[in-house]
């Protein structure tokens, strides 16, 4: 089991290893008088060459936390440190570049555009980091064969399954060799192959590329492929638990 890291004064500095280090992080929101804690005083570690689950009913922080530790949202209080950076002292264009330069994103809704074919969307991305040309075009090709999608790689996404558009997703986080994954929700709109093919994916991307991959889901299928699976509720850590402890968890929510 991993350790719940304390917010004692005494605190330990982050583990070595740690690729994603967060403390005593608090978030809310505010509706008209309605103030809603999201994050309550949440800290955790998180590793590369890791699949980490982040599950918990609605309502419990999830995406919030993925937002947060993706550098899309600052906290109220608290400190976040990604690959040795403390990104909340980040100005907004050097988390922009930070963003590009070491982090894939994989969403429920794909966001592709409509106009462009399987190849464009990933060549795309690297097109922002600067890269272009015959080499831009081979990279991606790459990206594509690695999910499986050479194949596909002239058509649209009309033209693409629900699984097809998601590895096209996952290819265009791929293509940068990224050292963080954030997906949230990626199996959420697909049936039970495509869903296997794509958590598949994600956890060879951590395995191969020794990514750190974290995933936001509802989703219990995903839990076989899991190292650690960190349960939220009232926007706090309820269980951290690491493989093989995590076979009793798939029991229980599947029960």
């Amino acid at each position: 089991m991993i350790n719940e890291i304390s917010t004692t004064e005494n605190q330990p500095m982050p583990h070595e290893q740690a690729t994603i280090f967060c403390r005593d992080l608090r978030r809310s929101f505010t509706t008209g008088a309605v103030r809603t804690d999201v994050l309550r005083g949440l800290s955790l570690e998180i590793f590369s060459g890791e699949l980490t689950l982040v599950m918990g009913p609605s309502g419990s922080g999830k995406s919030t936390l993925l937002a947060i530790l993706s550098g899309l949202l600052k906290p109220d209080a608290g400190s976040v440190r990604a690959l040795g950076t403390d990104i909340l002292k980040l100005d907004s264009g050097e988390m922009n570049g930070f963003r590009l330069k070491h982090c894939g994103f994989i969403f429920q809704g794909f966001n592709l555009f409509p106009a462009l074919t399987a190849i464009e969307q990933v060549m795309l991305i690297m097109k922002y980091a600067g890269m272009g040309g015959k080499s831009a075009a081979e990279t991606a090709m790459k990206a594509l064969t690695e999910v499986g999608l050479e194949h596909c790689a002239h058509l649209r996404p009309l033209e693409l399954s629900g699984g097809e558009k998601q590895r096209v997703a996952i290819a265009r986080a791929l293509v940068k060799n990224p050292a963080l994954i954030f997906a949230d929700e990626p199996t959420s709109a697909l049936d039970s192959a495509s869903g296997e093919t794509v958590t598949a994916l994600l956890r060879r991307a951590a395995r191969l590329h020794r990514s750190t991959v974290v995933i936001v889901t509802h989703d219990p299928r995903l839990l076989k492929h899991a190292d650690c699976v960190l349960h939220l509720e009232d926007g706090q850590i309820t269980s951290h638990e690491r493989a093989p402890e995590i076979a009793s968890i798939e029991q229980g929510v599947i029960a």
